[in-house]
């Protein structure tokens, strides 16, 4: 990126790369099945759709489109409904916006949802699955199974997820919801049938004569990609004969990594006694992260003496330029603050996935009155960020030894963090020592170059100019009027020239 700048004051603000959002959203209009990209009124062969896959007719029957605005494919909904001898199966897409603010899965009714000529009833099979936490449906295969010239119709798929930047893990089909004649890929029933992987929601299609598998497609999709739409069609006619026919076809989008968002916060801490029922102290804060971090002031119970319980709270925060690395300090004293202190004890830093700390107490191992904790800050490793962290915390007695409490966790800054459940150690009562637990979801960032050139109004290079470029970055000029400066992608900066280098601008 090359700029001529004049020394007149000047502002500009950029960003390494940023979210192209689809906006899209169809009106539906049919026709004849001639040709399949005819039934919508808008084009289903452009950039933005694979192609049809599968096999039709006429398209006598259940037509759906399903597209949403800003949304990504995380799950699908497949159901057979059985009217007479037609095995009619429908299939509903459940989606997620490409920064995960939540599950939206479309009901048979609901919106983005459009039933034509046979609406579904009571379904009769139906199975569902949706791709793990902070993942993408990414590929999609689908077989129809055929009695024969029978009545029973199966339908057969599998599926693969992944990250927004992979192309996806293993073809699998593992639901979390089936209800009727179904069975799923790890069933042991599949692997006679040859199945491993895909799920079926029509059992007995698979238990008569000859099957028909002619009818079947794949959708995949590689890193930065996600689908925004489903379209399909269904036949149940031919020539007289009652038969099953699907067409698939899926729309996607390729989508730029959202801006790095580098979590920080800070750590609060509280203690009670009586089996955390009562003598709740006051609670103490760490500083902020962005504020370079520290201990909180030390934490005891209401009368200052043998506390039984401890919880944490995670006060999150964001950075959208260079985050902090950081990780979690735990030390405990006895009688008064600060007095008969123990050896500090630290987690892993953030940077590095984090961890557990060693087992902490006060100088004797003994029934501590006092809890500090600490954020211990640093600087960031250039390629990397935290995308997500929380924090955890066991308490056990005997020295260390024994009694060991059930671990507490809070929850994840990306949720908004929050406190943790009250622990202690298994028989409530004085525990001697505290172990703190930092959990980190690390991301890997790459670096581009952004540059420039800064003239005068004549177009002399000057030299000596200093660019200040936001987000504590700079940048100066060289005798040619050239500056550069390596940051992270999807870091964003600015241009602006720092009026007091002009000065000494030769």
């Amino acid at each position: 990126m090359t700029e001529k700048i004049s020394v007149k004051k000047f502002l500009v603000f950029g960003v390494a790369i940023f979210i192209f959002w689809l906006v899209f959203m169809p009106r539906l209009a049919f026709a004849d099945c001639s040709d399949r990209d005819e039934f919508s009124d808008f084009d289903l062969t452009g950039a933005t759709w694979m192609n049809w896959q599968g096999e039709i007719n006429n398209c006598v029957d259940n037509r759906v489109i399903v597209t949403r605005d800003d949304k990504a494919i995380t799950g699908l909904r497949i159901w057979m409904d059985r009217d007479g001898r037609k095995d009619k199966h429908w299939i509903a897409p459940i989606f997620n916006t490409v920064r995960f603010d939540g599950r939206e899965a479309i009901e048979s009714k609901g919106e983005g949802y459009h039933c034509y000529d046979h609406c579904p009833g009571g379904p009769d099979n139906v199975i569902e699955f949706e791709c793990p936490d902070g993942e993408f449906l990414k590929g999609f295969k689908f077989v129809r199974v055929r009695d024969g010239d029978g009545y029973k119709h199966g339908f057969a798929f599998s599926y693969k997820c992944g990250r927004l930047d992979s192309s996806g893990g293993y073809w699998q089909c593992k639901p979390y919801y089936m209800y009727g004649d179904v069975r799923n890929g790890d069933s042991p029933d599949m692997a006679k049938h040859g199945l491993e992987g895909y799920c079926v929601s029509h059992w007995d299609a698979l238990n008569g004569g000859g099957k028909d598998w002619d009818d079947s497609g794949t959708f995949e999709i590689g890193a930065n990609k996600i689908f925004t739409g489903v379209a399909w069609l269904y036949d149940f006619w031919l020539s007289g004969a009652w038969s099953d026919f699907f067409s698939f076809n899926f729309r996607y989008k390729e989508v730029a990594q959202p801006v790095l968002i580098h979590y920080g916060g800070r750590i609060g801490i509280q203690l009670s006694d009586d089996g955390c029922s009562s003598q709740f102290g006051s609670t103490k804060y760490t500083p902020w992260a962005s504020d370079g971090g520290g201990w909180s002031d030390w934490a005891s119970d209401s009368n200052n003496y043998d506390p039984d319980c401890i919880k944490l709270k995670l006060e999150p925060e964001t950075f959208y330029s260079q985050g902090k690395d950081f990780r979690i300090c735990v030390q405990l004293s006895d009688n008064s603050p600060g007095s008969n202190p123990g050896t500090t004890k630290c987690t892993p830093w953030a940077s590095n996935g984090g961890g557990w700390s060693d087992w902490a107490s006060d100088s004797n191992n003994y029934n501590p009155d006092y809890v500090r904790i600490q954020l211990q800050t640093r600087d960031l490793p250039d390629d990397k960020y935290i995308k997500d962290w929380r924090i955890g915390i066991q308490l056990s007695d005997e020295g260390c030894s024994s009694q060991f409490g059930s671990t507490k966790y809070t929850p994840w800054a990306s949720d908004g963090g929050g406190w943790s459940f009250w622990t202690t150690d298994d028989h409530e009562n004085d525990p001697d020592c505290v172990k703190v637990y930092l959990g980190a979801q690390v991301g890997t960032v790459s670096q581009v170059t952004i540059s420039g050139t800064v003239r005068d109004n004549n177009g002399n290079p000057l030299s000596g100019v200093r660019l200040d470029l936001c987000y504590d970055m700079s940048a100066t000029t060289d005798s040619n009027g050239y500056w550069s400066k390596i940051v992270n992608k999807c870091q964003p900066f600015c241009v602006r020239i720092d009026e007091n280098s002009l000065d000494s601008v030769v």
